[in-house]
C-alpha cells in the first residue's frame, strides 16, 4: 500500500510505492478535503489509497501556484471522473476570489497534444464544447481557428480592427458578403489593347474549383457601352472586347464552389427545423416572442440548474474559507514555511 505523509495541509504520495489500480473512494475524499483548503495531492498514475484521517479544514500557506488539488498521472488518466446522476456533470469547477480567474484550465505540453477536447455525438443538439455568456464572449480565440465543417452565424460575420483614423478610441467593423450558395469572387482591372480587347488571366485552379461563371464589366475613365465578353472562360482565362485602345476595364467574375467537399456537402439555403426546434427561434424577440422561445433556452436552463445543484453544497462560508486559505494566517506570518515543490514530479 502506498505510503502517505500528511504535513500541514499538503498530502504527498510516495512515487516508488504506488499501486496502479483505479482511484478509490478514499482518494476522492482526500482530494475533496484538500480542494477546500488549498492543499496538494500528487500521484504518479491511478492509485488505490486507504488514507489516514484528513482534516476537513486547516490553516497555513497554500501552494505558491494556488492549486487546490493536483493529481499527476503516468498512465492513461491523471484524473478520471464519471457521472450518471441528476446533475449531468462529471466535473464541476468553481473559482472565487480574484478577477480574471478560470474555472477550468487545459494545457497540452507534449507534441501535437490538445489543451481541451470536447466530444458529443448523440443528438442534433449535442455540443462538443458549449460556452455561455450574457456579458462577454461565449468563446474567444487568441490565435488561428480551423473549422472542419460548416460555420453558422445568426449575427454578422465581420472583421474588426482598430479604426484607421482613430485607432486609440474606435473600432472599425466590416461585414462579409453573403449569398445563398458557396460563391467565390474574383476582381481586377485590365487595360485594353489597340483593338479594344484584352485577355484576363485567372488563377490556375479556377476551373478546378468553380462552376456556373458570371461576369461583370465596367469601363473606367470613359463610357464603354459596347464592352462584352467575346470568349468565355476556358483554360482559366477569358477575353474582353468592344472597347477602345488603352481603355481601363474593371471586371468581376464569380463562380460556385465545385470541389469534392462542396459536391458532397452542398449548401442548402432553406432548411426545415427539426421536430425539437419547431416553434422555437434563433431570435425570438425579433418576432415578438418571449426569450423562452429561443432554440437553446431550455438547454441553457437545464445546464444552469444542473450547475446550481452541483454547487449547492458550497455555501458562502465555505467559499470564504477557500478564499482565505490562499493567504497565510497570522500564526504563520513570521514563519518560513514553504509549500512543497511539486514541479519535479510533473512527468
Amino acid at each position: 500500500m502506498t505510503a502517505i505523509s500528511v504535513s500541514d495541509h499538503y498530502i504527498v504520495l510516495a512515487e516508488e510505492d504506488i499501486m496502479r489500480t483505479r482511484l478509490a473512494g478514499a482518494l476522492a475524499l482526500m482530494i475533496g478535503a484538500t480542494l477546500l483548503v488549498g492543499g496538494v495531492a500528487a500521484a504518479k498514475g491511478p492509485v488505490s489509497v486507504v488514507a489516514p484521517s484528513v482534516p476537513a479544514s486547516t490553516s497555513g500557506p497554500c501552494n505558491p501556484l494556488n492549486f487546490g488539488c493536483t493529481v499527476f498521472g503516468a498512465s492513461a488518466f491523471g484524473f478520471r471522473a464519471a457521472n450518471s446522476g441528476a446533475t449531468g456533470y462529471g466535473v464541476i469547477a468553481l473559482t472565487v476570489g480574484n478577477t480574471g480567474t478560470s474555472g477550468v484550465f487545459g494545457q497540452g505540453t507534449s507534441a501535437d497534444s490538445n489543451g481541451v477536447i470536447g466530444v458529443a455525438n448523440n443528438g442534433a443538439s449535442a455540443f462538443g464544447v458549449w460556452g455561455l455568456s450574457t456579458s462577454g464572449y461565449a468563446g474567444y480565440f487568441s490565435g488561428n481557428v480551423q473549422v472542419a465543417g460548416n460555420l453558422s452565424v445568426t449575427g454578422a460575420k465581420s472583421f474588426v480592427i482598430d479604426h484607421p483614423l482613430d485607432p486609440a478610441n474606435k473600432y472599425l467593423y466590416h461585414a462579409a458578403v453573403e449569398a445563398p450558395d458557396m460563391m467565390n469572387l474574383y476582381t481586377g482591372i485590365v487595360a485594353l489593347d489597340k483593338k479594344g480587347t484584352a485577355w484576363v488571366e485567372l488563377p490556375s485552379y479556377f476551373e478546378a474549383l468553380n462552376k456556373d461563371f458570371r461576369y461583370t464589366l465596367t469601363a473606367v475613365g470613359a463610357p464603354g457601352p459596347n464592352l462584352y465578353i467575346v470568349q468565355e472562360i476556358k483554360g482559366n482565362r477569358f477575353r474582353i472586347a468592344g472597347g477602345t485602345g488603352g481603355m481601363k476595364v474593371s471586371w468581376m467574375v464569380t463562380g460556385t464552389r465545385n470541389d469534392p467537399y462542396a459536391q458532397a456537402h452542398p449548401m442548402k439555403a432553406e432548411v426545415a427545423k427539426s421536430s425539437a426546434e419547431r416553434g422555437t427561434y434563433l431570435y425570438p424577440e425579433g418576432y415578438g416572442q418571449s426569450k423562452m422561445k429561443g432554440v437553446t433556452y431550455q438547454k441553457e436552463q437545464q445546464a444552469l440548474a444542473a450547475a446550481s445543484v452541483a454547487t449547492a453544497g458550497i455555501d458562502k462560508a465555505t467559499l470564504e474559507k477557500v478564499k482565505n486559505a490562499r493567504q497565510p494566517n497570522s500564526a504563520d506570518a513570521g514563519s518560513n514555511k514553504q509549500a512543497p515543490d511539486m514541479s519535479k514530479d510533473i512527468p
